[in-house]
């Protein structure tokens, strides 16, 4: 009875789920954020960053405005935040220390500390340390850190670790 139950649900839910929108009612994304998202989209990473880069006018715009409104496949915005940390670091620095800073973006903290290398140097080290003094997590950014390649990099996790303020109420 079971064997039987699975195929009948996704024989009903079928037609709901291909009605499912990538992106939020009333987000209507321009010809190069749709071709972008749509690369980002299948299953296994098939263009570089370099190449998606090629798909639009405006990469880092096109990148945030996935990031901010792509909800499914999930992997779409996280393959966008990394494109926007291996190419467009320098560009993106302020949007990256939001991100380390913020509970509300913990996965693409993780994300950022996971490619420092990738980043320069001097972009790299402006948000490690964000993370490690003003993030939501610094033990489990400060682990992340001391995984980086550059010892320039690494070093930072030496930094004193800093209590988040607690929350205003």
């Amino acid at each position: 009875m079971i064997h039987l139950a699975l195929p009948l649900a996704l024989l009903v839910a079928g037609p709901a789920l291909a009605q499912q929108r990538p992106l939020p009612a009333g987000v209507t994304p321009t010809a190069e954020q749709d071709a972008v998202y749509r690369a980002l989209s299948v299953r296994h990473e098939s263009l570089s960053c370099d190449q998606l880069d090629a798909m639009s006018a405006d990469p880092l715009g096109t990148y945030l405005f996935l990031i901010e409104h792509a909800e499914q496949p999930a992997w779409v915005g996280m393959r966008a935040a990394r494109c926007v940390m291996v190419n467009h670091a320098e560009a993106a620095q302020p949007t990256l220390e939001l991100w380390v800073t913020s509970p509300e973006t913990r996965g693409l903290a993780i994300l950022a500390m996971g490619q420092l290398d990738a980043m320069p140097v001097a972009v790299a080290k402006a948000v490690a340390t964000k993370a490690l003094t003003e993030g939501p997590d610094p033990e489990g950014m400060r682990r992340r850190v001391a995984r980086a390649a550059t010892p320039e990099i690494a070093a930072l996790a030496e930094l004193p670790v800093v209590a988040p303020a607690p929350a205003a109420e």
